[in-house]
């Protein structure tokens, strides 16, 4: 063999070699699966012994490979996910049954919302409250809903004067504060009760959002009972 083919010949498997290091690095570094032929050559093992940080000697002058461009990964459905069907819908019902006992019983204020699954607030469904800058301040007794929400009052299309204790629902469209309809995925659930000298109510489940509709039902709390979920596509 001369010495020019000699010298293409270890050019070129330096090469190949180094675009191999550079695909296991990058695919490492993804997470992603990485089929190997069943027979691996001596460069193949060199390869997989190597440290992260090794690198390889240059080649001669005058016989450096081309770079080699690599092709993006596409990103939809990571991180956002895929925005749920526009036809979802969830129902909301719940009984308040005031506990018995002596003495004039207030309407309840209660609060119903979406939060994802960090625990940040999606959006507020609906808040009975006592419409007056004196009933807003008692808000804050709705504790769970008042610190997610973070606002002194909620705004008109949430908020709306307390209810005399019994049975309610209400809809959700599947959409957030802003009006978008929100991805697929794990969300909560919760229906926040409190009232003037009766006792505090709260309840809670996990839903996940989908392709497909279902029923779920929270667990009762005190004076919160039969409060179920319809999800339907």
């Amino acid at each position: 063999m001369s010495k020019r083919k000699s010298a293409l010949t270890v050019t070129s498997s330096r090469y190949a070699l180094a675009v191999r290091r550079s695909h296991l690095a990058k695919a490492a570094a993804a997470g992603a699966l990485v089929l190997i032929p069943a027979a691996c050559g001596d460069g193949d093992k060199a390869t997989f012994e190597q440290s992260p940080t090794e690198t390889l000697a240059p080649a001669p002058a005058g016989t450096e490979p081309a770079l080699v461009e690599s092709i993006p990964l596409t990103t939809e459905g990571v991180g956002t996910g895929f925005v749920v069907p526009a036809s979802l819908e969830m129902s909301v019902a719940l009984t308040y049954t005031a506990a018995a006992g002596g003495g004039r019983v207030h309407n309840p204020y209660i609060a119903v919302w979406i939060e994802d699954s960090n625990g940040n607030l999606v959006k507020t469904l609906r808040v009975w409250s006592q419409q007056t800058p004196k009933g807003q301040r008692y808000l804050r007794d709705l504790t769970s809903w008042y610190e997610r929400s973070s606002v002194s009052a909620p705004d008109d299309t949430v908020s709306s004067p307390t209810r005399a204790p019994g049975s309610y629902t209400l809809v959700w469209d599947g959409t957030d504060a802003s009006g978008n309809k929100v991805v697929e995925g794990d969300y909560v659930l919760l229906v926040e009760a409190a009232r003037e000298k009766g006792p505090y109510s709260i309840t809670s489940a996990v839903i996940t959002l989908g392709s497909t509709g279902f029923d779920i039902a929270l667990p009762d709390n005190s004076e919160l009972s039969a409060v179920t979920a319809r999800v339907t596509v």
